[in-house]
């Protein structure tokens, strides 16, 4: 298993313990809504605070790939 996923899992059961050991201590995380936070207890009191405030959060992975550059990952142009 792959850390993205690792992260996707604990984050689907609400287990702030796994997400937070998702991260190294001196990483930072931003969320469009509650913002940037930083270090393991930054990102414990993100994630307490997102689960006790938010409704219906589901992280779902999709398979990556590189695009080609100056292309969104379709490869037609964006104007077309």
């Amino acid at each position: 298993m792959s850390i993205v996923d690792d992260f996707a899992r604990a984050f689907n059961r609400q287990d702030v313990g796994q997400l937070v050991a998702c991260f190294t201590e001196g990483a930072s995380y931003r969320d469009n809504f509650f913002g940037e936070h930083r270090g393991h207890a930054g990102l414990r009191a993100m994630f307490e605070r997102m689960f006790r405030e938010g409704r219906d959060y589901h992280w779902v992975m999709d398979t990556w790939s590189r695009r080609r550059a100056g292309r969104p990952p379709s490869g037609r142009s964006a104007t077309s």
